[in-house]
């Protein structure tokens, strides 16, 4: 009795090798014949012919096949980014301490803006300096120190050619926010002013909608409707608060009407940085942060000294009392130093917790004018102050998200089309040697 040609399962328990006793004796049986005789082909497939069934928990890969799923590679890639964004848990030391380093220059950042603000607004209150005047020293100071900066650094302080126009457009918008932001100063406490200063980011969400053409969804809808009401609780309008009700030394020493007229410039001021940040994405981010700063310093001066001339009382120090000379110098120094933090903070540290931390100064201007100034705000101002904080940050995370998902899909998409051309050259190459092996015979 013959034992059929099957493998033996003891000796190789791999079902896809060949059976190689089953070739041998196929070799053996064609050998044995005579040299003239020839074998009538078969239909009949031999055992190391058959192609054997593969199970359906194998799955076949190749060098044409993803090793990981497109849309299980892109959800992981998000996934990762997220959790970068946000958080310092990274495994390589070197890079945990280049994000802790970022996240210590944003705070810096923050405090060096907080005393530019301190500095004017007791500049304000000690009568020798008048808002314009804030502003044109804090211009020169800042121009000075920047094109020192950019000789330095080797850095063309005129940018390149085809955006000095729209760089001349952004310090102009600029200028006139500034202006805006340190009259409100002088009339509003530091708290108020910084709180609706950083609307900012809502309202470039607005105008980038309507300029650039993004999407403004119903989360930006909500959270600019959510400012509104946090804008509220800050300013105390008289239709929804009235003011006999509260503690008089909560209020105010200004008057009603330019306490109101500073409300309204410090929220055009906002609307003026928002339309700057949609200039700056006009003009891309291959312009160095300095050279901004030069036609920001260099703009705000030609406008602020004819405010001063035309508008304001010029101040001068008297003999011997230099203090206000440097308190002045001192707003502009600590601008420019808040600026430099903020441009290297933001490189290093994780973006979503760059976000988070750049609104800060609101903590530290309601500290020092706590602190300072002795301006003690009631509950509802507060509250409001945290509203506009929260959805300003929450909309801030949330465009950062979008970003990161459509930077994640614009990269694999290109390497999709990348492999997809790989795919395509063998084909042309073997065309081409056909080709010139034909014209070759």
């Amino acid at each position: 009795m013959t034992t059929p040609d099957v493998p033996d399962s003891s000796k190789n328990t791999n079902p896809y090798d060949i059976d190689n006793n089953a070739a041998k004796k196929n070799v053996y049986s064609q050998s044995g014949a005579s040299e003239g005789q020839t074998t009538k082909p078969t239909n009949k497939p031999t055992n190391h012919h058959v192609r054997r069934p593969i199970p359906s928990s194998v799955t076949i890969r190749n060098e044409s096949t993803p090793l990981i799923p497109q849309q299980q590679l892109l959800k992981q890639q998000l996934q990762q980014q997220q959790q970068n964004s946000i958080s310092l848990h990274r495994t390589d030391p070197i890079q945990r301490r280049k994000e802790l380093l970022g996240v210590v220059l944003l705070v810096l950042s923050a405090c060096s803006f907080t005393a530019m603000t301190g500095y004017a607004k007791a500049s304000s209150q000690r009568k020798f300096g008048s808002s314009f005047e804030i502003v044109f020293v804090r211009s020169v100071v800042q121009l000075v120190l920047s094109i020192a900066a950019c000789g330095h650094f080797r850095i063309n302080p005129l940018g390149k050619p085809g955006i000095r126009r729209w760089l001349l457009l952004r310090a102009l918008v600029m200028s006139v926010g500034l202006a805006l932001f340190f009259y409100s100063l002088t009339v509003l406490d530091l708290l108020d002013a910084t709180v609706l200063f950083s609307l900012g980011p809502i309202f470039t969400a607005v105008i980038a909608s309507i300029v650039l053409d993004e999407r403004f969804t119903s989360f930006d809808a909500l959270c600019s409707i959510s400012c509104l009401f946090g804008v509220v609780f800050v300013t105390k309008p008289g239709l929804f608060f009235v003011y006999n009700s509260v503690i008089p030394h909560l209020l105010s020493n200004s008057s009603s009407s330019s306490t109101q007229f500073g409300i309204e410039c410090v929220c055009a001021g906002a609307i003026m940085s928002a339309v700057s940040n949609v200039l700056v994405r006009k003009i891309g981010k291959e312009t160095h942060f300095l050279v901004h700063s030069v036609y920001f310093g260099a703009i705000s001066s030609l406008i602020s000294l004819p405010g001063w001339l035309l508008f304001q009382n010029m101040h001068f120090p008297s003999s011997g009392d230099w203090m206000p000379v440097v308190y002045l110098l001192l707003v502009g120094i600590f601008a420019f130093a808040g600026q430099c933090l903020l441009h290297q903070g933001l490189k290093r540290a994780p973006p979503g917790l760059g976000i988070i931390i750049s609104g800060s100064d609101i903590l530290f201007a309601w500290i020092v004018g706590m602190l300072l100034f002795h301006e003690y705000s009631d509950g509802r101002t507060l509250f409001g102050s945290l509203v506009i904080l929260g959805m300003t940050t929450a909309l801030g995370l949330r465009k950062l998200k979008n970003r990161t998902m459509l930077l994640a899909a614009n990269k694999a998409a290109r390497k999709r089309l990348s492999r997809e051309r790989l795919d395509h050259l063998p084909n042309h190459d073997s065309a081409a040697t056909a080709a010139a092996t034909t014209t070759t015979a």
